[in-house]
């Protein structure tokens, strides 16, 4: 079915037009549905994070501490929230009162541990859910089960007991200080005997060595407890074997060497024991004092060193364990069964601005389009009247008045080559007519005059009785006048097919002299009866490359035409025209510039009242141009000098096997 350009270009203006304000409106629906629905899911989102971040799992078992804050949305009521627990096995831990009989089950997270739904709430009502899936919080310290007694006497390794004899050696200082600031002020009298002295000395170096000596027995306790401490981190280092705890073996070892070095050293404190024994023995000699406080100031020292290796070990020690404790509480989270939440919310609100949004959107659109089709329906309207007005121009133009044009002034510029090309159709059409009816015209008079002729002998001669001879003659006249008209009908015939391209040419090479010279003889008689001068310029080598038939056709037509109009005692000149054309020049020329133009028209004669009707049709200069135009040539005519005319043809070098 065909549409009229008018409603193309309607349907075409209000669907681009409508199209535009759906477009929009879909991407900004979708925008505003987008940005809803992610502010919806954030704030379920953190309801479900206000819910999960306070369950909490401790030996073995799921605690919620929730409050009535809490979960005073998720209470019976007219628009509440709901949510359910629950285990990875399916098994519901919690569930909100405002669930009723009814339930939220889990839905497909294949995705990642967290997805959005929508669906039919409990109340009937839309809603929209958050499914997510997470791991309780976990407080390794309250997990008797997995600490055991592993960090038990972790403070007391943070607590040594102080030497007694710091202490004393302090008090001793400050007892010396205070002295030193009365030394002028107490009475020497007051002093003590050095006897008495000596005496005090010796029991206080006892009591230093007894104080050391329990001392030593605490460091022992220390270092057995570091020893099995170490010896229970490198058994689970070994349990839990990988390639991230390769630098706390290395450390473990080297807490190790120092536990068993701060272990020799107090070996080594044990043993001078027994020289504290043997010092005893030799009471009696003059410098026992200063070889007791000689003994003690190296015993001091050498016990200040045990206990630094002590503090060392257990300071490295304390970071092992701190360490350990988050790595087993991850191992401990890892064992953890993950929780299954749900909470679901109502969507009603919404779900009604998004249907709003929709209405407004839809209503935009259906009257942009109601807008679309006014607009457009007046904008093409005017845009097409220039082109109704010009149907109704063409419309008026008829065979009998082809020689009116289309008005281009008020043409749009779109339209204008429109115009320009259908006046110059009927500038064409215009000419065609005239030409043809030229030719009819022609055709006409040119058949009349000898039919009229004939039917003038056949009546004379019938209108009363003749002799012989006298029919005879009457019978040559006719027979004559009917070549006549044959030679036109044929003409006729040749130039429709050659405008018609009807005719098969071979081309080949022809020497141009040869044809001329046997196309000559059929108007020697008739030159020399004119008395012309003929001279042939050609030479033998000269050739041209032309159907034979029809080159000696064109020749013979230009001579005919040339021994015709050239003057009596006139000369006929044939010559060279470049490698592949020849020139026809005769004398006795009377036609004018204008006149010359005209010569390949068809019946035309340089004599206007026709007074060789009959002799020569007017055909043959027309054949020559269209035989030539079939060869692919060019043929012009032209004055030369005072009474010279020249016809020229010019052939193309070579051409192929053709049929026209």
């Amino acid at each position: 079915m065909n549409h009229s350009l008018k409603t193309r270009l309607l349907i075409g203006t209000v669907v681009g037009m409508a199209a535009i304000p759906l477009i929009i409106g879909a991407i900004i629906y979708s925008i505003v549905n987008r940005s809803l629905l992610d502010s919806f899911d954030k704030n379920l989102h953190s309801s479900s994070k206000n819910l999960y971040s306070r369950v909490h799992q401790q030996n073995g078992r799921i605690h919620a501490e929730w409050d009535a804050a809490n979960l005073s949305n998720y209470q019976i009521g007219q628009h509440p929230d709901y949510f359910q627990l629950y285990t990875n096995d399916g098994q519901v831990v919690a569930r909100s009162p405002s669930l009723g009989q009814g339930t939220l089950s889990p839905i497909d997270m294949s995705q990642g541990n967290l997805a959005y739904q929508n669906l039919t709430l409990p109340n009937g009502q839309n809603g929209r859910l958050i499914c997510l899936e997470f791991l309780p919080h976990f407080d390794p310290d309250n997990d008797e089960e997995e600490n055991g007694d592993f960090f038990e006497n972790e403070e007391e390794m943070n607590a040594f007991p102080k030497p007694k004899h710091d202490r004393r050696d302090n008090d001793e200082h400050d007892e010396d200080d205070e002295d030193d600031e009365d030394e002028d002020d107490e009475d020497e009298d007051e002093r003590n005997t050095n006897e008495d002295r000596a005496e005090d000395h010796l029991e206080e170096l006892d009591r230093e060595f007894r104080e050391f000596s329990n001392y030593h027995e605490i460091l022992a306790e220390r270092i057995d407890y570091l020893a099995g401490v170490m010896h229970r981190l490198a058994e689970r280092e070994k349990a839990q074997k990988n390639d991230q705890n390769i630098a706390r073996d290395l450390l473990i070892q080297r807490v190790g060497e120092e536990v068993k070095l701060a272990s020799l050293s107090l070996n080594e404190l044990e043993n001078r024991h027994e020289e504290w024994e043997r010092l005893e023995e030799k009471h009696d000699e003059g410098d026992f004092i200063d070889r007791k406080e000689a003994f003690i100031e190296g015993f001091k020292k050498q016990t200040k060193t045990v206990t630094a290796l002590i503090q060392g070990a257990t300071r490295a020690l304390r970071n092992l364990m701190k360490e350990h404790r988050q790595l087993f509480s991850h191992l401990k989270n890892q064992r953890q069964e993950p929780l299954i939440l749900i909470v679901a919310r109502e969507s009603t609100e919404l779900q009604s601005q998004l249907r709003l949004l929709q209405i407004l959107l839809l209503s935009g659109a259906l009257a942009t389009v109601l807008l679309a089709f006014g607009v457009g329906y007046t904008v093409v309207n005017r845009g097409l009247r220039p082109l109704n007005q010009l149907a109704k121009e063409i419309e008026g133009i008829h065979s009998r008045s082809l020689g009116e044009r289309i008005e281009l002034a008020g043409l749009p510029v779109e339209m204008l080559p429109v115009g320009e090309r259908l006046n110059q159709l009927l500038d064409r059409l215009q000419e065609a007519f005239q030409r043809e009816r030229r030719f009819s015209a022609d055709v006409a008079h040119e058949l009349r005059t000898p039919i009229a002729g004939l039917l003038s002998l056949i009546e004379v001669t019938a209108m009363r009785k003749r002799k012989e001879e006298e029919y005879k003659e009457t019978l040559d006249d006719c027979f004559e006048i009917s070549q006549g008209m044959q030679k036109v009908v044929s003409s006729l015939l040749l130039l429709d097919k050659l405008e018609t391209r009807q005719i098969p040419m071979v081309p080949q090479s022809c020497s141009s002299r040869e044809l001329i010279e046997k196309s000559w003889v059929a108007f020697s008689e008739q030159a020399q009866t004119k008395e012309l001068q003929f001279t042939n310029h050609i030479a033998p080598t000269h050739s041209l490359d032309a159907d034979p038939e029809i080159l000696r056709m064109v020749i013979s037509n230009l001579l005919s035409n040339a021994v015709e109009h050239t003057d009596h005692r006139g000369s006929l000149e044939i010559s060279e025209r470049g490698p592949h054309g020849l020139s026809f020049r005769n004398s006795g020329c009377q036609l004018s510039q204008v006149s010359v133009e005209r010569v390949f028209d068809r019946f035309w004669r340089g004599d206007c009242a026709r007074g060789q009707t009959g002799q020569h049709s007017g055909l043959g200069l027309a054949l020559v141009q269209r035989a030539i135009s079939a060869l692919g040539g060019q043929v012009e005519a032209r004055l030369s000098g005072k009474d010279g005319f020249v016809i020229e043809i010019i052939l193309p070098p070579t051409r192929t096997n053709a049929s026209w």
